[in-house]
């Protein structure tokens, strides 16, 4: 007996419910990190950590927002949308793994997994984007490394 596979209703809940959950945790990290690190006046969060803080919440917002308002009748980009900001954020998760990176570890994955959900065609066939994952958290990496070697 083959199990059935979940239908496409039923995978677009599952893969919005988990964006939620995960785009919850990583602001919420981000909000718990950035509460920790700062000062009273606050500038001792700017411009970095500060930056790469707004930078992580704006590409969970990002991808919570692809996974969400994609659809058959929707503009072409959106359901990319959740890739390249993934990969920007596992940029984050590898570079910071001995600061912020473990803590960003669930909810990254959560927004993957639910990329992967959602990205599926009205025909049933995947539209999952690796290379586009790969590439945004190269140049995310690239950023980072130039930002650090200037300085900042």
């Amino acid at each position: 007996m083959q199990a059935e596979t979940p239908t496409p209703g039923i995978r677009r809940g599952v893969a919005i419910g988990l964006a939620a959950v995960s785009t919850a945790a990583l602001l919420l990290v981000v909000t718990l990190f950035g509460q920790s690190q700062a000062s009273p006046d606050l500038r001792s969060l700017w411009p970095l950590p500060g930056l790469y803080l707004l930078e992580i919440a704006v590409l969970a917002l990002a991808s919570w927002f692809g996974i969400v308002f994609s659809g058959p009748d929707r503009p072409a980009w959106l359901p990319a949308l959740p890739w390249a900001a993934g990969g920007a954020l596992f940029a984050f998760v590898v570079l910071g793994a001995w600061t912020i990176g473990l803590f960003l570890l669930p909810g990254a994955v959560g927004l993957l997994a639910s990329a992967w959900l959602a990205g599926v065609d009205p025909r049933g066939e995947p539209t999952s984007r690796p290379v586009l994952f790969l590439t945004a958290a190269l140049i995310q990496a690239a950023v980072i490394f130039v930002v650090v070697a200037a300085g900042g």
